[in-house]
């Protein structure tokens, strides 16, 4: 007695080719029984066809019953692993069209108006939390946040969109710890404080800069921005501006056409070897000034260098005398 089995669409059957019809019901399957062979299933039982061997009709359907539950059982793992990576690679495909919507909706500027929340980052109110995202672009934004929170992602200058310049809501951007090498020039107008330090920034070009009219506070701490890369009257068009870092750089001198609004300055950690007497002219409303680190140890300080500072209210000169108040 020999069969073949199969299994579709709930039906498992053994066809053998001859003798008697043992079992046929919708339920269970059909199994026709032959003289003269080997059983043979699949599940490795092997049955010989002398009569005295040939196994009961209650027995045969307990071995068809298990033989359509392994199989069945087996099929149905199956089915549940294609199903596993259908859902993995619709996932990932769903990412890979939210970026390409980003960078399109970012590119164009429409549809902000839609926009709760990226997926990606998390929102609280006004609050726009990116950081820590590996992000290389900027993703569309809700059209009244406040805050953005970009900083220790993977951001250079092509990640920030030119519509991120037509957000008249935020105030506030950290972007600190990424990988600009340049200073950004799609910043929104209405930006009062910037977080740029621990990047690779090497120039301030007067352009960037005059876009941002009322900005605050401006901190360019570790980067790479030497006297020279600092364009001429680069800080003419930021009249507000109240307070620059520019600590560990590659500054060699004091910074030229400083802004009259300047409250605290902080110069520390650079190459500064001189301080002429009028480098600090017109800064009259500076009250904290930080130079120590520098390589002002051995040079002689004109005495009336700070005179003309007459709102100074803390002098940080060299490591060895840390701080000065001048009240």
């Amino acid at each position: 007695m020999e069969c073949t089995s199969s299994f579709l669409g709930g039906w498992c059957s053994l066809t053998l080719s001859q003798t008697f019809l043992l079992k046929q019901t919708p339920v269970k399957p059909t199994l026709r029984v032959k003289v003269g062979s080997p059983l043979l299933l699949t599940c490795g039982r092997t049955f010989h066809t002398e009569p005295r061997d040939w196994p009961s009709q209650r027995r045969l359907s307990e071995l068809h019953t298990e033989l359509c539950t392994n199989m069945a059982a087996e099929s149905l793992a199956e089915l549940r692993d294609w199903l596993f990576l259908l859902l993995l690679c619709l996932t990932l495909l769903a990412e890979v069209l939210e970026l390409a919507a980003a960078a399109i909706a970012m590119e164009t500027g429409e549809g902000d108006e839609g926009i709760v929340c990226p997926s990606v980052c998390r929102c609280d109110e006004g609050f726009v939390y990116c950081n820590d995202r590996g992000l290389s672009i900027i993703p569309p934004l809700p059209l009244m946040a406040a805050i953005l929170y970009l900083q220790s992602n993977r951001l250079s200058n092509a990640g920030l969109p030119p519509s991120l310049e037509r957000s008249t809501s935020i105030r506030v951007i950290y972007l600190y710890a990424n990988q600009l090498d340049e200073f950004p020039i799609h910043l929104p107008p209405s930006l009062r404080e910037l977080h740029l330090q621990d990047n690779n920034i090497r120039t301030l070009p007067r352009s960037a800069l005059a876009k941002l009219p009322l900005l605050e506070r401006l901190h360019l701490d570790d980067n790479s921005i030497s006297t020279v890369s600092i364009q001429e009257r680069a800080f003419s068009g930021t009249p507000r501006l109240r307070l620059l870092f520019l600590s560990r750089n590659h500054l060699s001198s004091i910074p030229a056409g400083l802004p009259a609004s300047l409250e605290e300055l902080r110069l520390d950690d650079n190459r500064i070897s001189t301080i002429p007497t009028h480098a600090f002219r017109g800064l009259a409303s500076l009250r904290r000034l930080v130079l120590d680190g520098n390589l002002l140890a051995n040079t002689r300080i004109a005495d009336d260098t700070f005179s003309r500072l007459s709102n100074l209210t803390e002098l940080v000169v060299g490591q060895e005398c840390p701080a000065v108040s001048t009240s």
